[in-house]
C-alpha cells in the first residue's frame, strides 16, 4: 500500500473545484479549436469528470485530503 503524506492545492476540494471550472471553462475553446459544437451540458460533464478524481481520491485516502490546502 502506498504511503502519502501531503497532498497539496492541487489534491484539496476547494482545488478540485477550481480545476473543475477550468476544464469545463476551457471546452468551449477547445470545442471551436476542433470545429465541434459546444453545449453547456457537456461542459459540465467534463467538469464533472474532472471532480471524480477528487471523490475517488476521498474512498482511495479520505484521511491525506486537505479542504482548503
Amino acid at each position: 500500500m502506498l504511503d502519502s503524506y501531503f497532498h497539496p492545492y492541487s489534491h484539496s476540494l476547494i482545488g478540485a473545484v477550481l480545476w473543475s471550472g477550468v476544464a469545463g471553462l476551457c471546452y468551449k475553446p477547445f470545442c471551436r479549436w476542433l470545429g465541434y459544437g459546444y453545449t453547456k451540458s457537456a461542459a459540465m460533464v467534463i467538469g464533472a469528470a474532472v471532480f471524480s478524481h477528487w471523490i475517488l481520491d476521498l474512498i482511495a485516502h479520505p484521511r491525506d485530503l486537505p479542504i482548503l490546502r
